[in-house]
C-alpha cells in the first residue's frame, strides 16, 4: 500500500502566471494505491496546457509486512519517458537498500596493511530519504591467515632473510627433525610465504646444535647461519653462497659463552664477535669462506676483582645513534655490569660509559623512537631497561620475575612497541586443552614495563617463544610463536584491526 503526496511548481510559457499544484486531480493531497508486481497503478494530476514544470517532489510511504514494495516508476502522460524511477541496477527497493551502486549485494577490496583509508563501495538513497534503521555486515580475511604448522619442537627461533628478497623469514632450529630419508637429527628450517601458502625448507646441521647466530658474512644479501654447539665450543657454519650446506666448524675457546654477527669494520661483511666467560672479547673477520683468527681484548670485571668468569652475553646496537657498538654483560652476585666497546683501526676501543643493568640475554630496540637504541634484559629479581638520551645512560627496573623468553614489537602497526612475554602454562600433553598465554605490556614513560595491567592472547596452547616477522611484506608483522604440546610447532598469524567510516 503506497500513500503519495505530489507537489509541483509550474511556469506557463504563454501565460506568465505561476503557482503550485499540491493536489491530485480529485482534489486530494494524498492517494492510497494497491500495488502488485504485474500491473501498473495510475494516479491523475491536472496540468494546464503548455505548462512548464520547474520542480517537483513527492513523498512515499507504505504499509506492508515486506521491507519494501519493490521498484517505483513515475511516468507522466504514460509516454515511456520516466520522470522518476527507483528500481534500476544499484537503486535497491523503495523502502530497502540492499545493493551497492554497481548492483552487487557485496563488495570486496584489498587492504594494504598501512592504515590508509580505502573506498570500499557506495550506495544510493533517494533525495531527502529518512532512514529508520541501518545494518551492514563487514568481514575480513587476510591473505596470510592465522595457522599452525606442526614442524616439531623449536629449540631456537630467530628472524632473517634467507633468499635476499628483502622480505623477512622466520628461521628456527628443530633438534629432532625427521628428514625425507627417515633419519632424525638437528635441522635448521625456515618458512617462506609464496602468496598462497607457507613453504618450509630444511637443511641438516651438526648433531650438538643448541641455538643459532644469524648474519650476512659473505655479503650476498642472504642470511648466513652459525649453529652453536655449546658443549663442544663449536660453531657449525652454513653460508648462503654454499646453499647453507654444513661444511666446516669455527672452533671457539673452551670458555666461550656468546657471539653475534655484525659488520664492525665497515666492509659490508658481518664479522664474528664473541665473549668468553673470562672477559675475552674477540673479533673475527670473514674472508675467502672462513673467519680469521680472533683479535682480542680483555674486558675488566665491573667489581674490580680478577680471576672471575662471569661474562655471559653480548649484543650489538647503534646505542649512540650512529655506528655499531658491542654491549657486554657480566653477572655478579648482587647486580650485573655492562660496558660498551667499538672496533676501529683493527683494534678494540672501550667506551667511557658503563652502567649496572642486565647480564642478558638482551633485547635491543628503540622503544621511544629517539634514534638511540635501548637495551633490555633480565636481572636476578626483575628486568632492567637502559637508555642513552644523548648525554648519559639511565636505567629503570620492571617487576618481571623469572624473565626468560620475551620480545619487543609493534603487533598492531600503530608505531608503538610493546613488551611480549610467552608463558608456557601447565602442559598436560594435549593440544586440545589451552594452557599458557602471551602477555602484552605497555612501556612507561621512563622506559620501564607497566606490569600493573596486561593484555592476554591465546594463539595456541603452551606458547614458549615469539618473534615478529613481516612475511607477506604488507607492513604489518606476523607473530611467529613456538607452541604446542602433543604436536609442537609454530603458530603464524598477525593481529589485524579493521575500521570503517560510513
Amino acid at each position: 500500500m503506497v500513500s503519495s503526496l505530489f507537489a509541483s511548481i509550474p511556469f506557463a510559457a504563454a501565460n506568465p502566471a505561476s503557482g503550485v499544484i499540491d493536489t491530485f486531480a480529485d482534489g486530494s493531497t494524498s492517494l492510497t494505491l494497491q500495488t502488485d508486481s504485474t500491473s501498473t497503478s495510475t494516479v491523475n494530476l491536472t496540468l494546464q496546457r503548455n505548462t512548464t514544470i520547474g520542480g517537483a517532489s513527492f513523498h512515499i510511504t507504505y504499509d506492508i509486512n515486506d521491507p519494501s514494495p519493490g521498484s517505483l516508476t513515475v511516468d507522466l502522460d504514460s509516454d515511456g519517458q520516466y520522470e522518476w524511477h527507483l528500481g534500476s541496477n544499484g537503486d535497491g527497493g523503495v523502502g530497502e537498500q540492499t545493493e551497492f551502486s554497481n548492483g552487487a549485494t557485496s563488495t570486496t577490496i584489498s587492504a594494504n596493511g598501512n592504515q590508509t583509508w580505502l573506498t570500499a563501495g557506495s550506495w544510493r538513497l533517494p533525495t531527502s530519504a529518512q532512514m529508520s534503521s541501518s545494518e551492514i555486515t563487514v568481514e575480513f580475511a587476510p591473505d596470510l591467515g592465522a595457522q599452525f604448522s606442526g614442524i616439531g619442537a623449536v629449540a631456537d627461533l630467530q628472524v632473517g632473510d634467507m633468499d635476499g628478497d628483502g622480505i623477512e623469514d622466520p628461521i628456527y632450529l628443530v633438534q629432532d627433525h625427521t628428514a625425507a630419508n627417515g633419519t632424525t637429527s638437528p635441522h635448521i628450517g625456515w618458512m617462506k610465504w609464496n602468496g598462497t601458502g607457507l613453504v618450509a625448507n630444511w637443511i641438516p646441521t651438526c648433531l650438538d646444535a643448541d641455538e643459532l647466530i644469524l648474519g650476512d658474512s659473505d655479503g650476498d644479501g642472504s642470511t648466513d647461519i652459525l649453529a652453536v654447539a655449546i658443549d663442544e665450543d663449536e660453531l657449525c657454519q652454513h653460508m648462503s653462497g654454499n646453499s647453507w650446506s654444513y661444511s666446516t666448524n669455527v672452533s671457539m675457546n673452551e670458555k666461550f659463552e656468546d657471539a653475534v654477527l655484525a659488520d664492525l669494520d665497515g666492509d659490508s661483511q658481518d664479522d664474528l664477535i664473541s665473549i668468553d666467560a673470562d672477559g675475552t672479547l674477540g673479533f673475527r673477520s670473514f674472508s675467502g669462506g672462513s673467519y680469521s683468527t680472533a683479535i682480542t681484548t680483555t674486558v675488566p670485571s665491573g667489581n674490580q676483582m680478577t680471576g672471575l668468569e662471569n661474562f655471559v652475553h653480548i649484543d650489538i646496537g647503534t646505542f649512540y645513534g650512529t655506528n655499531l657498538s658491542v654491549l657486554v654483560g657480566e653477572n655478579d652476585m648482587m647486580t650485573a655490569y655492562n660496558t660498551l666497546w667499538n672496533f676501529s683501526a683493527n683494534s678494540w676501543v672501550v667506551s667511557m660509559d658503563e652502567f649496572e643493568c642486565s647480564a642478558g640475554p638482551f633485547e635491543v630496540f628503540d622503544w621511544n623512537g629517539d634514534g638511540f637504541d635501548d637495551l633490555m634484559g633480565p636481572t636476578t629479581t626483575a628486568a632492567c631497561t637502559a637508555m642513552w638520551n644523548g648525554t648519559d645512560w639511565s636505567t629503570t627496573t620492571s617487576a618481571l620475575v623469572g624473565l626468560q623468553n620475551y620480545t619487543v614489537g609493534d603487533h598492531d602497526g600503530d608505531g608503538a612497541v610493546n613488551f611480549f612475554r610467552p608463558l608456557e602454562g601447565t602442559p598436560d600433553g594435549s593440544d586440545s586443552t589451552q594452557t599458557g598465554s602471551v602477555e602484552m605490556y605497555a612501556f612507561n614513560a621512563n622506559g620501564g614495563v607497566n606490569t600493573s595491567t596486561s593484555t592476554s592472547f591465546n594463539p595456541h596452547t603452551s606458547p614458549r617463544a615469539m618473534v615478529f616477522v613481516d612475511m607477506d611484506d604488507d607492513g604489518l608483522s606476523e607473530q611467529i610463536i613456538a607452541a604446542g604440546e602433543a604436536t609442537p610447532g609454530l603458530f603464524v598469524g598477525a593481529w589485524h584491526t579493521l575500521e570503517w567510516d560510513l
